[in-house]
């Protein structure tokens, strides 16, 4: 049986970034043990809408790279890798890009730099779409349709972060952070409403 293209090049490294990303969100949550500290005393509480935010996107995200490169390459003989690789290559180059934003989220979490946390957040909702356009290059019967539905749902909730951005300086930190987060929820069950059979087949 003849390699695929997957298994001729390297296969999800972006993998790697997204669990250092996690790593880093959860140490940046809770802080080093103190002496004589309370139980929850070492909890960041002001970062966990943040956190939460965090955790919706990146679940998502990464179940929906790794099933589109197994949907789109996993059955694509390595005889025919010279199409394949090119859109492979760019395929990948978007996916670090977006577990690198993945990982400046991580940094950013606590409720006075929501701005920024919510920029990163916007920047990704945007580079994802623009990987969305390259991947209708290189159409795929089983992706087209979810690409086409990422896209729209990224445009929608692009459109509310640049709303909450905009409006956010007349309202506390922390009303603008947990808002960010229950539009994210909101973002992140849509996404599993539409996409469940691609998500879960």
């Amino acid at each position: 049986m003849g390699k695929t293209v997957l298994e001729t090049f390297t296969i999800f490294p972006f993998s790697i970034v997204l669990a250092l990303a996690l790593g880093e969100a959860f140490k940046q949550a809770v802080a080093e043990h103190r002496p004589g500290a309370t139980i929850g005393g070492d909890i960041q509480w002001d970062r966990l809408p943040a956190l939460l935010t965090f955790l919706v996107l990146i679940l998502p995200f990464y179940q929906g790279m790794n099933r589109y490169l197994l949907l789109t390459y996993g059955d694509v003989p390595a005889s025919q890798h010279q199409y394949s690789a090119v859109a492979l290559i760019i395929d990948g180059i978007a996916f670090m890009v977006e577990a690198a934003v993945f990982f400046a989220m991580s940094r950013n979490l606590a409720n006075s730099r929501w701005r920024y946390f919510y920029l990163i957040v916007l920047f990704l909702l945007v580079v994802d779409t623009l990987w969305g356009f390259s991947a209708l290059l290189h159409p795929h019967d089983a992706t087209t349709p979810i690409l086409q539905g990422w896209m729209i749902l990224n445009a929608i909730f692009s459109l509310i972060l640049v709303f909450l951005i905009w409006v956010g300086g007349w309202l506390a930190d922390r009303t603008v952070a947990v808002a960010g987060t229950v539009a994210m929820i909101i973002r992140t069950i849509i996404d599993y409403r539409i996409s469940w059979d691609f998500y879960f087949s």
